[in-house]
């Protein structure tokens, strides 16, 4: 699926949360980087430049900053040899735990998310046979009500693509590098990130 997207040297991700001290670190160890471990501001301005931008993405697993679109990824693995979509929108709630949201700040290591959102993609496959996965995480500031993520599966019944729909948001919470900062009237705490480390060759 997708084909090569990233670095071919190996890479090992520790990743660290909460973020310290205001924002997500994780290290890379890469064998063409220098012995010293570069914390994530570098190591993101080497492989991305100084804007930030990504430039490299899949058609099927994608972190945007625009709104999401679930109608238009629905359209887009539909197929006559299949009788079921299952979709899945995450919105942003107004409270947590009893205090006010004000809004949503979630930042993400782009290329990285994209490699860890398209071994969920081999995954589904290798489990219910499904090539047919979309995944769009967006990014940025969202206010209370905007979707932060989407995930659309197709298959011929719906129980796989029920199934497969909910592994992907589940394998997407703890492997993808993505984090989640929540700002109240009273301050602001970031309550998620990726709780697994994860190897790619």
């Amino acid at each position: 699926m997708g084909g090569d997207v990233g670095i071919r040297t190996k890479i090992l991700l520790i990743f660290f949360y909460p973020p310290i001290p205001t924002s997500p670190f994780f290290f890379l160890f890469l064998s063409n980087f220098p012995r010293s471990v570069k914390p994530l501001g570098q190591a993101y301005r080497n492989l991305f430049g100084a804007s930030g931008q990504a430039t490299i993405s899949l058609a099927m697993f994608e972190i945007v900053h625009d709104i999401l679109d679930l109608r238009t990824l629905a359209r887009g693995v539909a197929s006559d040899r299949d009788g079921a979509i299952a979709t899945f929108s995450g919105i942003v709630r107004g409270t947590n735990k009893g205090k006010k949201v004000l809004f949503l700040e979630y930042e993400a290591y782009p290329e990285m998310a994209v490699k860890m959102m398209e071994r969920i993609g081999e995954e589904v496959k290798a489990n219910w046979g499904l090539e047919s996965l979309h995944i769009q995480h967006r990014v940025g500031r969202l206010n209370v009500g905007e979707t932060s993520v989407v995930i659309v599966v197709s298959s011929p019944h719906r129980d796989d693509s029920f199934a497969a729909c909910q592994y992907a948001i589940n394998r997407l919470k703890r492997i993808v590098p993505i984090w989640k900062k929540e700002v109240f009237d009273d301050g602001e705490v970031w309550v998620e990130g990726p709780v697994e480390t994860a190897e790619i060759r």
